[in-house]
């Protein structure tokens, strides 16, 4: 009778362990989401302070240039605020980028789903291409083997 007293308290425990597993799983995808979710708003959020930056100094850049040809400055100043330009511009895209990598995070913490995707494409093209190699034009004009 002992043992299987033993063995009921040992399911018990199991599926205790399983319960708890499970709860983490839930607080750990909710977590994600709601990091993705607020690592996304404050990238959008700089991402439009960057824009508004960029719109101005694009404006100081073509008035830099105005005063240029207008023999009121030299060409330094034209230089200097189109190099102004460029970082902002350069720090808008990469912003942007992070902005769309959000984007991927936030999908991947809601259950993302490209993965099923992504293997039915790849069967559908195994099952065209065969198991024969195929001649591929590479980006430097080499001819690559894809198997």
């Amino acid at each position: 009778g002992g043992a299987i007293a033993g063995q009921v308290k040992q399911a018990e425990a199991v599926q205790q362990q399983a319960l708890y597993s499970y709860r983490k799983a839930i607080q750990v995808a909710f977590q994600e989401v709601d990091d993705a979710l607020i690592s996304s708003q404050k990238l959008r959020e700089q991402f439009e302070v960057q824009g508004r930056q960029v719109q101005a100094l694009a404006t100081y850049a073509h008035l830099a240039r105005l005063r240029y040809e207008g023999g009121y400055t030299s060409y330094i100043e034209v230089l200097d605020a189109e190099r102004s330009l460029f970082n902002a511009q350069l720090s808008e895209t990469q912003t942007q980028a992070g902005v769309m990598v959000s984007y991927v995070s936030l999908y991947k913490a809601m259950g993302g789903g490209w993965v099923v995707t992504a293997e039915g494409m790849t069967t559908q093209q195994a099952a065209h291409a065969g198991d024969a190699s195929q001649p591929v034009n590479g980006t430097n004009g080499t001819v690559q083997e894809v198997k």
